[in-house]
């Protein structure tokens, strides 16, 4: 009869969308399952490779757990800090200045757009003066070159003019990470002084995630995050 031909289409139509939507559910689940196996894969990965540069395995995992802890609540993924944040310790920054650093990094690079290239930028312009030893008039155009003002923020740190701080950095005068410390601070909580003031740049990377870009690097941090806990 026509109302048995009506209900049989109802029901194909219910089962033809529960159909879609287990499919679309099945796909986001797979999805997930594989950005979290990424994710355990990363940590895994980086904990042993921290171990090999710190020759102690229950400190990388410490430190990357920090590392971890900059990341969380911001459009970056764990990858690109855990990389970053080896590369500072192969260099030869102190294993527990390494999270102050990736942050202010991470702040930076996020007021400069938020790219992972931004943040390779300024770890590789902070790893070769650490190499090095003292900071380079190199290191601070590269870093103002992704947005950083650092030699304004070093001028007010030291309480002098850029042309002062300009020649102790050329004179070789600033050790590396006594220079990190203070730009990391000044990149934080903003400086102010013959230089002229600097930003505060702290909570820009949680900003970042109201930016569409920023959404969607967060979304995709959340579902790699739910899929490691499953797995």
């Amino acid at each position: 009869s026509e109302l048995n031909e009506q209900g049989s289409q109802v029901a194909q139509t219910i089962q033809e969308g529960f159909a879609t939507a287990g499919a679309a559910v099945g796909a986001a689940l797979t999805s997930a399952l594989y950005k979290g196996y990424q994710r355990f894969t990363t940590i895994q990965d980086s904990t042993k490779a921290m171990t090999v540069v710190l020759g102690d395995a229950a400190q990388a995992a410490d430190l990357l757990n920090e590392i971890l802890g900059v990341v969380t609540g911001t459009p970056y993924n764990l990858d690109q800090f855990a990389e970053a944040g080896k590369n500072l310790v192969a260099f030869g920054a102190p294993a527990e200045k390494v999270p102050g650093y990736l942050r202010a990094i991470g702040e930076a690079a996020a007021a400069s757009g938020g790219s992972a290239e931004a943040v390779g930028s300024v770890v590789n312009a902070f790893g070769d003066a650490v190499a090095m030893g003292k900071l380079i008039g190199d290191t601070l155009t590269r870093m103002a070159i992704q947005g950083v003002p650092a030699l304004q923020i070093l001028a007010n740190q030291y309480g002098v003019t850029t042309q002062e701080i300009q020649k102790m950095v050329s004179e070789g005068q600033i050790p590396a990470i006594e220079g990190f410390d203070k730009l990391s601070e000044g990149i934080m909580n903003g400086t102010n002084g013959a230089a002229g003031a600097t930003a505060a740049f702290a909570g820009t990377m949680e900003g970042l995630r109201s930016t569409l870009s920023g959404a969607i690097g967060g979304m995709g941090a959340a579902i790699a995050r739910f899929g490691a806990a499953i797995i």
